[in-house]
């Protein structure tokens, strides 16, 4: 690839970069998100001192000129929580918060660099049905945004699987190989794990049923709950039930399946919890959940619900037509320099982007304006155009773009 070339394609990768990140911004705004950052470089406690948090293997850590242990940013809701839960401390009101940053984590490839740019949201203060809604649907009005008609939402909740494994008090190896089981799906393993549980037959069946079922919300719920062991099962999969019909009110329904064995590695969210697939990708884009205890650790109990999308997921996916550039290069007669500069600065006035160069390589989708003594003209598109006054040529730039769109 010729120099010229890479440079565009670096030029193109950051466009859809910017115009993917606009769109999601955009759509967040209409649901009443405000853009909130947090510190690239922070405590290694605030990790380790909090329960569900990611591996502290994965945190790539540095010291600091002080001598404490520092991580660069490898998550997003802990020091949101942890900055609302301290800041906020008489905090009743919903609060809606929305960023674009990026986190650092040494499990990520090492040809991402191990980094990886996330884009969310956060929303603190309301521990009610429609909180879930809310962000489930701006979930999808994303994907929507950004053409995707092939995706799914697996829906569950984080209550039905320590609901069984309370029931079934485990060893915590054992416990990991029975969520393992529930993630891959493995009937015939999970068949045989319960077999060697002193268990009574017909909850060893409700045990092997429920965290397996996955399908149609309409179907799969009303299924959960006649199965359901305790009341706090019951009462979870009501929760999930109701905020599916908001859904399907809302007119997203039929972008959802229920998956009730679905495990996050954040172990942080406590109720309803979701990813979301596209086609061609084989891992989740998005991934979210309600994290009403997180904010306790913090000594403020705060209800929250949000999700964050995977950026260079969508952008390996999502193609964008190559920017139109349509930059103007302006090109003089060394007499005529005084003009030149003068046409720079106007048209930079007027918000062309405009470029002062006798050198510079002209693309296709760009206008090569050229004052010398014999006539003033722009070059576009194979053509050559004369104009008169300086007053002239935006109308002439106008007109050409319009002609050429």
């Amino acid at each position: 690839m010729e120099p010229y070339q890479k440079s565009l394609a670096v030029e193109n990768d950051y466009y859809a970069s910017h115009s993917l990140i606009q769109l999601l911004k955009k759509r967040f705004d209409t649901y009443g998100f405000n853009q909130i950052k947090t510190p690239i470089f922070e405590t290694y406690d605030l990790y380790s001192s909090v329960q569900g948090t990611i591996q502290l293997d994965d945190m790539i850590k540095l010291i600091s000129p002080e001598g404490k242990v520092l991580v660069l940013r490898p998550d997003v809701t802990i020091p949101i929580t942890q900055l609302i839960a301290t800041q906020y401390t008489k905090q009743k009101k919903e609060l809606r918060y929305s960023y674009v940053l990026d986190v650092y984590r040494s499990s990520f490839q090492s040809n991402d660099g191990y980094v990886k740019t996330q884009a969310g949201v956060e929303l603190l203060g309301n521990p009610n049905v429609e909180a879930d809604m809310e962000v489930i649907s701006l979930a999808i009005d994303c994907l929507l945004d950004l053409k995707f008609t092939n995706f799914k939402i697996e829906i569950g909740h984080a209550g039905v699987v320590k609901e069984i494994l309370d029931i079934l008090s485990l060893p915590k190896d054992e416990e990991g190989q029975f969520k393992q089981l529930i993630i891959s799906k493995n009937v015939t393993g999970l068949e045989e794990f319960l077999l060697k549980l002193d268990i009574e037959p017909a909850i060893k069946q409700s045990l092997l049923t429920i965290p397996l079922l996955y399908g149609k919300p309409e179907e799969i719920l009303d299924q959960a709950i006649s199965l359901s062991l305790t009341k706090k099962m019951t009462n979870a999969l009501i929760r999930l039930k109701e905020v599916y019909n908001m859904l399907t009110l809302y007119g997203v329904g039929d972008y959802f399946v229920i998956d009730l064995g679905l495990i996050s590695h954040m172990g942080y969210y406590s109720d309803i919890i979701f990813q979301g697939f596209i086609e061609n990708v084989g891992k989740p884009i998005l991934f979210g959940g309600r994290y009403d205890n997180l904010a306790k650790q913090f000594a403020r109990p705060i209800p929250a619900i949000g999700f964050a999308y995977d950026v260079e997921a969508l952008l390996s996916v999502k193609q964008y037509p190559p920017k139109l550039l349509e930059q103007i290069y302006i090109q003089y007669e060394q007499d005529y320099l005084a003009e030149a500069l003068k046409l720079t600065r106007k048209l930079r006035n007027l918000n062309y982007r405009t470029i002062l160069s006798s050198s510079s390589e002209i693309d296709s989708n760009s206008f090569l304006v050229s004052i010398t003594a014999s006539d003033n003209t722009v070059f576009y598109q194979g053509m050559n155009y004369p104009f008169i006054d300086q007053d002239e040529l935006p109308i002439l730039l106008q007109s050409l773009k319009e002609g050429h769109s």
